[in-house]
């Protein structure tokens, strides 16, 4: 009698230079954790309030050069033109009579964030209507972006769908 052989089998363990299986499942989790919170619809951060903003208009003009500082600004300023006139239209939370300085605020910013401000601009004008005080300061705001980067902001501008535009 010959001594079994067993030929047909194959191997089945992991070269050593492969990731060890644990590791691979767990990056894997790792990985995926935050698109499971995305998909139950928690938020990311919290949502923007005209405290935030006048926290960051401070910290803005205490250090106009930090960019964290410019970035959190542009954070907390509002992103539709609903909550733009509750912030700054009359009786508006932050309607105190110094509401231009937070909207020429983004006028300097705009060196440095380009595309940032170009595209917080074009969402707050695409469904104003310009009325006295804050509006005409973001209308003023708007006509500068578009004097100084109108390539950028005629690209932004057709993006908006046909009835965006108005």
């Amino acid at each position: 009698m010959h001594p079994r052989t067993n030929t047909g089998v194959v191997r089945l363990a992991f070269p050593s230079k492969r990731f060890p299986c644990g590791l691979a499942i767990y990056l894997a989790l790792l990985l995926l954790a935050p698109t499971c919170s995305l998909a139950a619809g928690q938020p990311l951060s919290p949502a923007a309030t005209p405290e935030k903003l006048k926290a960051a208009f401070a910290s803005l003009k205490a250090t106009p050069n930090s960019r964290a500082a410019q970035h959190h600004y542009l954070k907390a300023f509002p992103r539709t033109y609903t909550r733009f006139k509750a912030y700054f239209g009359t009786g508006g939370a932050l309607a105190d009579g110094y509401e231009c300085d937070y909207i020429f605020a983004l006028y300097t910013l705009q060196s440095h964030h380009v595309a940032e401000v170009g595209f917080l601009l074009v969402q707050l004008s695409k469904n104003a209507q310009y009325q006295p005080n804050a509006p005409s300061c973001l209308q003023n705001v708007m006509a500068k972006y578009g004097n100084h980067y109108t390539k950028r902001f005629a690209g932004l501008l057709y993006q908006l769908s046909f009835q965006e535009r108005g």
